[in-house]
């Protein structure tokens, strides 16, 4: 028994000091390939559109992108991007007389607030025909209020709130988890293990997404909707067509059902608005082999082939609603 307390007590302290070298200098490329911007593409449209250069014209069916890293295209060749494949597919298409120009406002990180905000401001000087709007299912955290930003100070003093409403073990659980490198990597590598199984702890954000804010009574969930009703109402008063695309998790295609609480909320709110072109995105990759679509095992970004697969669905809606049109 004292042999092995001893083996438990030196197996921790040498792989928390392993963990915390690494943290430091990475020699067990944890990290590698893990490092995402948070920053708006680069390209001459946007700049054009930024600067008053770009020339609204009759001829033109202009889209605009709004995401986060998944429609953004991280780790994704350039030029097999969502938007840069998109124009290129329909400008392919019968538009008839009409050129589509496709901006991507898109961004690493992004949250439903970041996109509403891109949407007021380049509906304006980019006038968009289409609105392409991307709904990843942890757009609903770090919400703002859409009247107001809230303040340093009170964020400060919700958080010591939160802290004082914890039971004094799971204060200390949480402790222990946020110091410890080797506690961190074990937990996070079991989870995603589990996950790939179709199991989730009863722990962590990703529990709490799934299984419990996805309610009608959850204040983010309410903010959400409130969000969306604003943005369906500019769409109808400036004569755009919106299309949310509610993405899959690509390296989870086949445990889809871990979602299935999210895909029912979101899927009854947008079916109240017969107006918003609602797209499910997993049907268009459901029954497939998640290894042809992912970035990697771990990792539920699309690659080049998920790209292309959610551009096929977006061209063929946005055909459609030219059709309708005409």
């Amino acid at each position: 028994m004292k042999k092995a307390a001893i083996f438990f007590i030196v197996f921790i302290l040498v792989g928390e000091g392993l963990f915390r070298f690494d943290k430091e200098f990475d020699f067990l490329n944890r990290n590698a390939n893990a490092t995402i911007g948070i920053e708006v593409a680069e390209s001459e449209l946007r700049d054009q559109v930024e600067n008053g250069a770009f020339e609204i014209q009759s001829d033109q069916l202009r889209v605009l992108v709004l995401g986060d890293s998944y429609i953004y295209g991280s780790f994704v060749d350039p030029e097999k991007k969502f938007s840069k494949q998109l124009q290129k597919d329909l400008n392919r298409s019968d538009l008839g007389e009409k050129q589509a120009v496709v901006l991507d406002v898109s961004r690493a990180s992004n949250n439903t607030s970041d996109n509403f905000d891109f949407l007021k401001y380049y509906k304006d000087i980019f006038k968009p025909h289409i609105v392409f709007w991307s709904y990843h299912y942890n757009d609903i955290q770090d919400l703002r209020s859409m009247e107001e930003t809230v303040s340093e100070e009170e964020i400060t003093v919700r958080d010591e709130a939160a802290k004082r409403q914890l039971s004094t073990w799971k204060f200390i659980i949480k402790r222990i988890y946020k110091t410890s490198e080797l506690i961190r990597f074990l937990s996070s590598s079991l989870q995603r293990e589990l996950k790939l199984n179709g199991i989730v702890l009863p722990v962590g954000d990703f529990y709490a997404l799934t299984q419990k804010t996805y309610h009608e009574k959850n204040k983010d969930w309410q903010l959400t909707k409130d969000i969306f009703e604003e943005v369906i109402k500019i769409c109808e008063d400036d004569n755009m067509k919106l299309i949310v695309y509610k993405l899959p998790i690509f390296n989870l295609l086949e445990n889809n059902a871990l979602f299935s609480k999210i895909d029912a909320t979101v899927f009854n709110f947008f079916k109240q608005h017969e107006k918003v072109h609602y797209l499910y995105g997993y049907d268009d990759f459901k029954g497939q082999d998640s290894y042809n679509y992912r970035v990697s095992k771990y990792d539920g970004h699309p690659n080049n082939n998920g790209h292309k697969i959610m551009v096929d669905r977006t061209k063929a809606e946005i055909l459609k609603i030219q059709q309708t049109e005409k």
